[in-house]
Formats: C-alpha cells, sequence, structure tokens
C-alpha cells in the first residue's frame, strides 16, 4: 500500500479518460494523483465484503474483479465485472451504509483508493 509508483504522465492520461475523473480540470486532476492509494491484489484475493464498513472508493488500474451479491438461497450471485477504467465503492461513501456486495479479482489486480477523507478534501478545495 502507498503512493502511487505509475509514472505521472500515463496516470493523468489514465484518470481523464475513466467516467469518474475524466472532465476534470487538470488542476483538479493532479490533486486527485497526490491523494490516491496503489493496492496490488493477487487473483482469488477479497478486496472487501459485503456488509463491511465502507470508507473508500476504488480505481482499477489493470486486472479484473467481480462484485457479487449474496442472494437469500445463501448463493453467490455475480453482479459486475471490473475492468480498467471502472470505479466501484462511491456509494458507501455518499450513504455510509455497509459494502452492499462483496468485491473479488478474478486476475491479479492493481487499484487506486480515495478515501471519504481524500473526497471531502477535494470537494472543499473545489
Amino acid at each position: 500500500m502507498g503512493n502511487v509508483s505509475e509514472d505521472p504522465e500515463h496516470l493523468r492520461e489514465f484518470l481523464s479518460h475513466t467516467s469518474f475523473f475524466g472532465g476534470l480540470d487538470s488542476t483538479v486532476i493532479d490533486q486527485v494523483m497526490g491523494l490516491l492509494k496503489e493496492h496490488r491484489y493477487p487473483a482469488g484475493s477479497v478486496v472487501f465484503a459485503e456488509g463491511d464498513g465502507g470508507r473508500s472508493m476504488y480505481l482499477v488500474r489493470s486486472g479484473e474483479l467481480i462484485v457479487r451479491r449474496c442472494c437469500p438461497d445463501g448463493s453467490q450471485a455475480r453482479l459486475l465485472m471490473m475492468r480498467p477504467g471502472d470505479h466501484f465503492g462511491v456509494t458507501t461513501l455518499i450513504d455510509m451504509e455497509p459494502r452492499p456486495f462483496s468485491c473479488l479479482t478474478e486476475k491479479d489486480s492493481l487499484l487506486y483508493e480515495l478515501t471519504n477523507a481524500d473526497l471531502y478534501q477535494l470537494y472543499k478545495n473545489n
């Protein structure tokens, strides 16, 4: 875990083409870059479980993740596949509710995390 090891130019280019950060002013993207925390997960890892408390959102830089939810019969329903450029976990930041689904890596994955405190800081500054 820690700050991002990616080349700043590549990261800026990547962020500007994501649905969450695309369209932001370049100075705001530079601020976002300073807040991101890098996490690497091997295939088969649990990023978080359904019902966990959530204080951050994630942006997929590489790899593939599956979002799934528990069904009433106890089975797991696959909801979405997350791929590079996708983001997830935003609703938890807004609603302060437990995670409504679990997220597991299908392939080795690199994620960038932004916490609710980071997003609040960005909001205050912009």
